[in-house]
C-alpha cells in the first residue's frame, strides 16, 4: 500500500474524493481488525474498542436481525457467522497465504507499471529491475519451503528420531510424558498444535502465514524467510526514495516557483 501511494505521488496523482475515502477506509479497517486480534486486554482505550468490537456490536446486530427478520432468519444467520469466524480465526485455513501472496505479488506489479519505466535514472541504473526481479523470486522461494517443508510432526514411526534431541529436565520436561490426544510418548521441548492435530517436535509457534507449525525441521527456512522480507524492504525502500530523489533532480523540483496571489509575485517551492 505505501509503496502504491509512493508510486502516485511520483506520477502527480491527484487525490480525489473516491481515493481519498478508499485510503481512509483502508486505514480504518485495518486498525479495527488490529484491535479485535491483538488487543487481549479489557483495560483502557484499546480494551474499550475491543469490547465495543468484539461484543457490543456483535450483540447489537443480533438483536437487530432478531427484531427484524425472525428468530429462525436471524439464527441462521449467526450461526453462518459463527463457522465463518470458526474457520477464519480458529481452524487452519490458506487465508493469510493468498493475502501474502495479493501484497508481495501486487507490491511488485506497481514496481514494474510505474517504476521500470523511469529507469534508468539520476540514481538509479537499468539493473536494478533485474535484481528486484530475483530478490522477489527469493523470497517467494524461501516462503513456499517455509510453508510446504514438515515442521517436524512426532509419530509413532518418526518418535526415535526426535525421542534424544533434548534432555529431560524433570521439571518442564519428564520423560514418558504421554500425549492425551495422540496417546505418542513427547519428546523433550515438542508441543500439540490442536490446528495441525499433531506433536510437533521443537514447537516455536503455528504461523498463519505459512498456513502450518514452525518446528524442528523448518526453522532454518522461517527465519530465512524473515531475513529475506527483510532486506527486501529495506531494498524496495532505498529503491522508491531513490526514484523520487531522482525525480526530483530530473525534474529540477528543488528550484520549481509558485505565483503566490496575495503577493502578487512568483515564490520559491522550497528554502
Amino acid at each position: 500500500m505505501i509503496i502504491g501511494l509512493g508510486f502516485l505521488c511520483l506520477e502527480g496523482f491527484e487525490l480525489s474524493l473516491s481515493g481519498f475515502l478508499f485510503i481512509s477506509s483502508y486505514f480504518v479497517i485495518f486498525g479495527i481488525m488490529l484491535v479485535c486480534v491483538c488487543c487481549d486486554t479489557d483495560s483502557g482505550i484499546l480494551g474499550t474498542l475491543n469490547v465495543i468490537f468484539c461484543t457490543k456490536l456483535p450483540a447489537a446486530v443480533s438483536r437487530v436481525l432478531h427484531v427484524c427478520i425472525g428468530e429462525r432468519f436471524a439464527g441462521l444467520i449467526e450461526k453462518a457467522l459463527d463457522r465463518a469466524y470458526n474457520y477464519c480465526c480458529n481452524e487452519r485455513n490458506p487465508i493469510l497465504q493468498g493475502f501474502y501472496l495479493l501484497v508481495v505479488l501486487g507490491a511488485y506489479g506497481l514496481i514494474v507499471y510505474y517504476g521500470y519505466p523511469m529507469l534508468p535514472c539520476h540514481y538509479l541504473p537499468t539493473w536494478h529491475r533485474y535484481t528486484a526481479f530475483f530478490a522477489v523470486l527469493a523470497c517467494l522461494r524461501l516462503w513456499w519451503l517455509a510453508c510446504t517443508v514438515s515442521p517436524g510432526v512426532v509419530t509413532a514411526e518418526t518418535l526415535s528420531k526426535y525421542a534424544h534431541n533434548y534432555p529431560c529436565d524433570r521439571f518442564l520436561y519428564k520423560p514418558g510424558r504421554v500425549c492425551t490426544t495422540t496417546g505418542i510418548v513427547k519428546p523433550a521441548r515438542s508441543k500439540f498444535c490442536k490446528l495441525m492435530g499433531h506433536n510437533i517436535a521443537r514447537f516455536d509457534h503455528f504461523c498463519p502465514w505459512l498456513n502450518q507449525s514452525v518446528g524442528q525441521e523448518n526453522y532454518r527456512y522461517f527465519l530465512l524467510f524473515l531475513a529475506a522480507h527483510c532486506l527486501l524492504l529495506g531494498y524496495g525502500s532505498l529503491g522508491l526514495a531513490g526514484l523520487l530523489a531522482s525525480q526530483c533532480v530530473e525534474q529540477d523540483l528543488f528550484n520549481v516557483q509558485f505565483y503566490d496571489s496575495r503577493l502578487g509575485r512568483a515564490v520559491p517551492g522550497s528554502k
